[in-house]
């Protein structure tokens, strides 16, 4: 539970600004948080009963935050639309140009090879699904897919072998 109390604590703090007051703030909280936990638990509660002690004694910390930024001069919603926007944008900007990679690299791929990509990646999944349900060694099986990594990079490296001597035959006849 200390992991989840820490996760959320960081999620408050999410976007606040880096400095050493809000540091300061944001570990005063995680002290007090933990001090709080290990109270509850000492007194006999449960766990997810000390969790919800804890946290809910946090109570809310924007306010907080907001004065640091105010210190700082940012104000939190000027803050958070840029943050908003930089992040979409950046995601919109890398989701195309990995879609338009993506699409490059199959579009230069033999045939022979993008069949054999799909077979590989179309057996592999059921395969791991079925393995899995019968053998119940879910922590074992997901080593499928680094074999599906290997064995995807085996045909590429047989197509490039096969490309490299068709160019070298060319060469050879002209």
């Amino acid at each position: 539970m200390k992991t989840e109390i820490k996760a959320y604590i960081d999620n408050l703090f999410e976007g606040a600004p880096l400095c050493r007051e809000s540091v300061d703030l944001k570990e005063e909280i995680m002290q007090n948080c933990m001090m709080r936990f290990e109270d509850a638990l000492s007194l006999g509660k449960s766990e997810r009963e000390a969790y919800d002690t804890a946290i809910s004694s946090i109570g809310d910390v924007r306010p907080l935050i907001e004065e640091i930024r105010q210190k700082e001069g940012v104000s939190f919603a000027g803050y958070a639309f840029e943050a908003v926007l930089d992040k979409n944008e950046g995601k919109k900007k890398a989701k195309k140009e990995s879609e338009d990679n993506e699409e490059d690299e199959d579009k230069n791929l033999p045939f022979g090879q993008k069949i054999g990509r799909k077979i590989i990646w179309g057996s592999v999944v059921p395969i791991y699904l079925i393995v899995s349900f019968l053998s119940g060694m879910w922590g074992f099986t997901w080593l499928l897919f680094i074999c599906a990594i290997f064995a995807e990079n085996i045909l590429d490296v047989t197509f490039e072998i096969i490309e490299k001597r068709r160019e070298d035959n060319e060469k050879k006849h002209n």
